[in-house]
Parts: C-alpha cells; structure tokens; sequence
C-alpha cells in the first residue's frame, strides 16, 4: 500500500456539533485517511463520536446536528460541497455502510431481494443471488423473496453486507454491526466482511468496542475518547505498544486485554 497516493477518504479537523448548541461539541478536530484496499478500525466507549464520525462521511447526520467546521474529501475532492445529486451518486457507486441494527435499516414491506436491487443501477437477479451466495446464504432464492421479520438477526446483517457489497463499493464503513448478535456469530460475520472487502479490494472502516476483532481484522486503529481520537496507528503498534492511558484502560478492561497477548504473540 503507498501512503504517499491520494487517499479515497480524507478527514480534516472534523467538529459535529448541535445546530442549536454550536458551543457542544460532540467530534472535535477529527483527522485520518483511508487509503485503497485498506482496514481500518475506529473503537472507544460509547459516546466517544465513532458513529457520528462514520455518519458525517456518509452525509447521513441527524438533521438536528451539523458539521460545523472542518473537511470531508473523497479523492481529493470535497464531499461537504456536492450537490445533492452528485452526493447521491458517491453513495451509490463508490461508499456503502452496514448499520449496527438492520431491522430499522431494512424496509419491512419490501422482499430483500428487491432492496438489495433498489437504488443500483444494473443490478440483475442473478447478481442478487449471487451476493447472497457470498454472504453465506444457503438458499439465496429463497432468501431473496423473504421478508426481513422472516430472517434471523444474523442473516439479516448478511442481508445488510449484500446490499452494501452488491455494487462493489471502493469504501464500505460498518457502524458496530455486531452489536444486535450473538457472540457466536459475531466474529464470522466480521471476518465475512474483511473477506468479501479482500477480494473485492474494497477499503473498510468498521466501528467496533472488541479489540481482539481489531487485532486479527484490522491494519490501522484509531482511538476515540470523549470526541476525539486520543491514538492512531498500525494496529501491532497501537495494541502492542500504546502509548496514551485511555487505549491502555481499554486493553486492560476484562476480555479486551486478550488483544495485546494475540498481537504480541503474532509478532514473535
């Protein structure tokens, strides 16, 4: 991978604050690149500013919040400045995003298979089913014309990672997607994505609260406190070595201290 290229993405000094409170900020002076074909892992506790970070890029903010200063760029170019329309186009053909609950992303009304096709253009059935194959869906047919209440929780994010993947997005971000599932299929469904992102070459921001994902998904990490990123780095770097208190709070809370013993050990 060469840093020294264009990044896809570029945040610069992001600040989200309320519209009828500018004096709260809610991500101060937020900064990191996502080069091509790269993963990247944001965590922190809740209320650190991960999903609102992913939601500013996405240009999916609450109307009730704002990017009041900063930059948002894909490719060199700024996305805060585009018309709608060429907004509409980014989140068509080049960024995707899985979101943490798929039951309030997904139309209940509509079959997935038609959600999956809704809003891509050149979109076929036979691409549908095949999406589904990827994901893991042992009848694709069958699950295309289910209703989502008809699914398991675990399939309807697998649903969610199709719908986001079916356009062979340059940058997919995953908003904690594991968070409604059982911890059983929690890491198949990551390790999915970093599958699926792999082959497809597709870039990949995930926000998750696990850091052993982190360390074995995961080439950079950016650490978020209080709306801020407190640490950023190579992963073996950032988990084997960190270097402010909060990253090491993290690593030494219950089971996410197990993330430095693995990268350590990788590291031998």
């Amino acid at each position: 991978m060469t840093m020294q290229q264009t990044p896809l993405l570029r945040v610069e000094n992001l600040v989200v604050t309320p519209k009828n409170d500018p004096s709260l900020t809610l991500v101060n002076d937020v900064s990191f690149d996502i080069h091509p074909g790269e993963r990247v892992a944001i965590v922190g506790e809740s209320g650190s500013g991960k999903s609102l970070t992913c939601f500013s890029v996405m240009g999916l903010l609450d109307p009730a919040l704002q990017v009041s200063s900063g930059e948002i760029s894909w490719e060199g170019r700024s996305t805060l400045s585009m018309t709608p329309s060429e907004h509409r186009r980014l989140l068509r053909t080049q960024l995707s995003m899985v979101y943490q609950e798929p039951l309030t992303a997904l139309n209940p009304l509509m079959s997935l298979g038609r959600q999956i096709k809704e809003g891509v253009p050149g979109v076929r059935d036979e691409d549908v089913l095949r999406i589904l194959d990827e994901v893991g869906m042992r009848d694709p047919q069958r699950v295309a014309r289910a209703m989502p209440h008809e699914l398991s929780g675990g399939m309807r994010q697998r649903a969610m990672i199709a719908m986001a993947m079916v356009r062979q997005p340059r940058l997919l971000i995953a908003d904690e997607p594991t968070t409604a599932l059982d911890v059983t299929i929690e890491y198949q469904v990551l390790k999915l994505m970093y599958e699926l992102t792999e082959r497809m070459n597709t870039a990949l921001l995930f926000v998750t609260h696990d850091l052993g994902v982190v360390a074995r998904l995961a080439d950079r990490v950016i650490v978020m406190y209080l709306g801020e990123v407190v640490e950023e780095g190579e992963t073996a770097e950032v988990l084997g070595a960190p270097a402010h208190p909060y990253t090491k709070r993290l690593l030494a809370a219950s089971s996410l201290a197990t993330a430095r013993k693995l990268v350590l050990e990788e590291e031998k």
